[in-house]
């Protein structure tokens, strides 16, 4: 994860594991939840995400997200998602990749 204040031009790089996710699409809502909770203990407001899943996009840019259609392997981290959001806006970009020059 990378986060970037482009006011300051500083950056943090933070990479994390767990052995709690058993497949891509978890884990990269972990790493969301997990982005979001380290903005809110820096109170770094405005932060926009990326990703390059765009069900998952799709699925958090719902108002109510947790109570959307989704794999049933997704719905724990959704319900704590949406409990530690409550009240904010999530902003999430789908970045469809990039290629090589």
């Amino acid at each position: 994860m990378f986060l970037h204040d482009p006011q300051t031009r500083k950056a943090i790089c933070v990479k994390a594991s767990s052995i709690l996710y058993t497949n891509a699409l978890q884990a990269e809502l972990a790493s969301i939840y997990f982005a979001i909770g380290v903005c809110r203990m820096l109170n770094i407001a405005g932060m926009v995400m990326l990703s390059d899943n765009l069900p998952l996009v799709k699925l958090l840019r719902q108002r109510n997200f947790a109570s959307q259609p989704h794999h049933w392997s997704l719905h724990p981290l959704l319900l704590k998602l949406q409990d530690f959001t409550q009240g904010k806006s999530i902003s999430i970009v789908w970045n469809s990749g990039y290629k090589e020059i």
